[in-house]
């Protein structure tokens, strides 16, 4: 990857309270998976769309635009409805 290009995504952060309890459930697979690589819970987001790799140049733009379109978009709630893995079960890189 050229030092111009930056992997990029677009997502929300999760609350404090919420981020609590999926470090709680996080404690709690960790005893029982131990070859898992977990990220630090202040860490965990919602990824809402994948950009792949962009120009550093259009970071401004693209965060001038995501703030314009902030603005009009109502507060949102979301309910959890089931997990999984990506790319697979056997060898999980994301968990959702």
């Amino acid at each position: 990857m050229s030092e111009n290009l930056i992997r990029c995504f677009i997502a929300v952060e999760i609350p404090k309270s919420i981020l609590k309890n999926i470090a709680g459930y996080i404690s709690n697979l960790k005893q029982i998976s131990h070859d898992v690589r977990w990220v630090r819970a202040e860490t965990i987001h919602l990824t809402l769309k994948f950009l792949g790799e962009i120009e550093r140049s259009r970071l401004i733009a693209i965060q001038s635009s995501l703030e314009d379109v902030s603005k009009l978009t109502k507060p949102f709630s979301l309910e959890i409805a089931g997990a999984g893995a990506f790319p697979g079960k056997n060898r999980p890189r994301v968990f959702w």
